[in-house]
This record gives structure tokens, C-alpha cells and sequence, in this order.
């Protein structure tokens, strides 16, 4: 214990020194995440529960250094709490419970965690999507104007099928169970731009990823944003919408 006590506070001390150094504070928060995660002992998690003695694997910190993400052979990532949520309690059951069902009836794949156990915490696996997200495709101007109302619609479609889906299994989740589903009400992921993961050749959406903060309520705030081109494009997924509420 002494030991155990004694490589934390020495992990912890050589972390301050480096983040000393980084100037960013965005910066700073991520490789704080990544020197104080216990990476050997992960790395061993991961080969065991992959069957693997060897593997290829990178490193990435998650917003704001909340988790420790490890790709794994381009087939896995791992994702490690290196923070407290305080979003909701239990959050890792809480995701892969909702997604489980949110998946059953979803228009677009969704990534269901398989939970480990790694000393007090839960370390969640997910299947790797490869594509590039649609803020990333917003960005290039011509493939943007070009595939703007086929990506809404499939935004707006999905948004649809998922809030007013409504399962008894998940009343426990919700902060009113006896609320139902609506106009712009219901199961909904507060960050849409970066989660919709886009196959590049096709400009069809693929999956939404990362389901933490999922919720239950209205999200009518989610078609306006202060970039110009950004609320452009949720005005057409809110037209689309509409369209397909009123049907």
C-alpha cells in the first residue's frame, strides 16, 4: 500500500512539473489526463481482453481531459474515466443501458459499451467507426453545399426516430418518467456536430458516437448556434424536421 501511495504522489509530481511548462490550459488538462492514468496497468486490461500479447495502440485524451482514450489495432477504443462525472452518477451504466435500447430502433448505427472492471473504475469498450464527423465536413465548403439537405435530412430523421422512442426500461433515466415524447422533446445528444461520424465517399452518416450525456427533454436549443454556418445548417435539419414531425 505504502508503495502503491508513494508511485502515485511521484506520477502525480513529475505531471505538475511537465504541465508547468504548457501554456494552454486546454492543453495542460490533456496531458494531465494522459501522465496520471495508469496506462501499464490498462495496457494489460486491454491485452487480456483482447487476447492479444502485442498491440498497436494510440493515445488520445478526451474534452477537457475528462477520459483516457486508447485505440487499440484500430478495432477498439478504450476509454478510461480520468475524472468524476458529474453529470449523472454510475454514467458508464447509465450509457451503455440507454444505447442499448436508443440502438434497437436507431436509423443510424450506435456504439453499445462493453463494460470492464479496472480496480474502482469502469474502463468502457467500444467497436471502432472510422469516417470524419460533420463539423469536419461543414468545414469544406463545396461538399458541404453540395450534401447540406441529404445530411439534414438524415440528422432530422434520426433526431425523430430517437426522441420519440420511449421504453419503460428506461423511465429511470429520465428526470420526469411520466414526461412524453414531442415536438422537439425527447431521447437527444446535446453535440451533434461532432458525433455524427460520415463515411467519406458516400456522405452518408454511419453512427453517432459517444453517448454520455444523452438526455431526455427538449432540445429545440440544439438548431441554433452563434457560428453562421453551423446555424445555417441546423435551420435546414429543423425545416427537415418539421417536415417529417407533421407526417
Amino acid at each position: 500500500m505504502y508503495m502503491k501511495r508513494l508511485t502515485i504522489a511521484l506520477r502525480h509530481f513529475f505531471t505538475n512539473m511537465v504541465c508547468g511548462l504548457i501554456y494552454s490550459q486546454d492543453a495542460r488538462k490533456r496531458v494531465r489526463a494522459a501522465l496520471n492514468s495508469p496506462l501499464v496497468g490498462l495496457l494489460v486490461l486491454i491485452k487480456k481482453d483482447c487476447g492479444l500479447k502485442h498491440i498497436k495502440y494510440k493515445i488520445i485524451t478526451g474534452f477537457r481531459g475528462r477520459n483516457l482514450l486508447i485505440r487499440v489495432n484500430d478495432k477498439y477504443i478504450y476509454k478510461y474515466p480520468t475524472k468524476k462525472c458529474n453529470f449523472a452518477p454510475n454514467i458508464e451504466v447509465r450509457e451503455r443501458d440507454i444505447t442499448r435500447e436508443l440502438a434497437k430502433v436507431s436509423p443510424i448505427y450506435i456504439p453499445v459499451p462493453v463494460l470492464l472492471k479496472y480496480q474502482d473504475k469502469i474502463v468502457r469498450r467500444y467497436d471502432v467507426v472510422d469516417g470524419i464527423s460533420l463539423r469536419q465536413l461543414i468545414q469544406k465548403k463545396k461538399m458541404y453545399e453540395k450534401y447540406k439537405k441529404y445530411l439534414a435530412h438524415q440528422v432530422a430523421h434520426f433526431l425523430y426516430v430517437i426522441a420519440r422512442y420511449n421504453p419503460k426500461s428506461l423511465y429511470k433515466y429520465k428526470d420526469n418518467a411520466s414526461k412524453k415524447p414531442g415536438l422537439m422533446c425527447g431521447w437527444h445528444h446535446c453535440d451533434l456536430l461532432d458525433n455524427f461520424m460520415i463515411d467519406k465517399k458516400t456522405f452518408r452518416i454511419v453512427a453517432f458516437i459517444d453517448w454520455e450525456e444523452v438526455g431526455f427533454g427538449d432540445f429545440s436549443n440544439m438548431f441554433v448556434d452563434k457560428n453562421p454556418v453551423l446555424d445555417d445548417f441546423m435551420k435546414t435539419v429543423k425545416q427537415e424536421y418539421a417536415k417529417i414531425y407533421k407526417k
